[in-house]
């Protein structure tokens, strides 16, 4: 795991301008720029998970979506395999099309109209794709296959799936195109705990199967200490701590951080909550 890195974001920061309201525009003034990510730096190494944590609205999902390019920079640069992802050349040089996202909710990400067929197949007819019908149908069977469904499974729409279902639907459609770069933003929070352990197990068996490289957004410190290889942590915006998931997660230097693990619940102390409150109940 030695050498160049494979994504590498150096400086990224995004300012939103907030629209102005009628009564602004009367008095002739503007509204406070928001800095939602303020000069974040960071690398992953390939074949690795590097996972980015923080309370909601630190900024994690915007990260994400500029490092995807759904979301333009205010300022920084992203690379992929030494490609720049943003700037002059971006849409040329391929960095790309090496990635995909699953999202959070898997039933608003998969187009509800489509049958599964079509929406894991869909990337497969895309630029420089020459397969047929048949062949693509047969490709779409295998990667539902490789993902725990029946090749059968593809005549149907998403809303006949549940929601571990859709994720497993939503997965195989990101390594259709052999993406090896693949953003998860919150992809289990959806899901229940025991889904949600199936769906993580399935990411790492097909990370260690296809090689695949992870960028994990996750408020989740437990699924964070399970997938993650190296983690970073941002507040308001800023990244204020980076390194080794078990450094991070074990011996953690700044404030914030302590603070969030801190808040995580232990198991002594939902057995200790569970038996004041059994307590209580046989005392009325």
């Amino acid at each position: 795991m030695t050498g160049a890195p494979f994504l590498a974001v150096s400086g990224l920061t995004k300012v939103f301008a907030p629209r102005r309201t009628l009564p602004m525009r009367l008095a002739g003034q503007r509204p406070p720029a928001l800095t939602a990510v303020d000069a974040v730096s960071f690398t992953i190494r390939r074949g690795t998970t590097y996972a980015l944590v923080g309370e909601s609205g630190s900024g994690k999902s915007t990260i994400a979506r500029m490092v995807a390019g759904l979301l333009a920079p205010t300022k920084g640069q992203i690379s992929l395999g030494g490609a720049p992802v943003t700037g002059a050349g971006a849409q040329e040089n391929g960095a790309r099309r090496r990635m995909q996202m699953v999202f959070q909710d898997p039933y608003s990400s998969l187009n509800p109209r489509w049958k599964v067929d079509d929406i894991i197949g869909e990337p497969l007819r895309g630029p420089g794709q020459r397969k047929g019908r048949a062949e693509t149908l047969e490709t779409v069977g295998q990667l539902l296959e490789r993902v725990g469904l029946h090749p059968a499974d593809g005549t149907r729409f998403p809303h006949e799936f549940s929601g571990g279902q859709r994720q497993r639907i939503a997965i195989a459609r990101a390594i259709a195109t052999r993406a090896d770069f693949i953003i998860c933003d919150e992809p289990t929070s959806a899901l229940d705990v025991s889904v949600q352990a199936q769906i993580l197990n399935l990411m790492r068996d097909l990370q260690d199967e296809l090689g695949l490289t992870y960028f994990f957004i996750s408020h989740n410190l437990a699924v964070v200490r399970y997938m993650a290889d190296d983690i970073g942590v941002l507040s308001r915006g800023r990244l204020v701590e980076d390194g080794p998931a078990a450094q991070i997660l074990d011996a953690p230097t700044h404030a914030y951080t302590q603070s969030l693990i801190a808040a995580v619940p232990t198991v002594e102390a939902v057995e200790e909550a569970d038996t004041h409150r059994a307590v209580e109940e046989a005392g009325r």
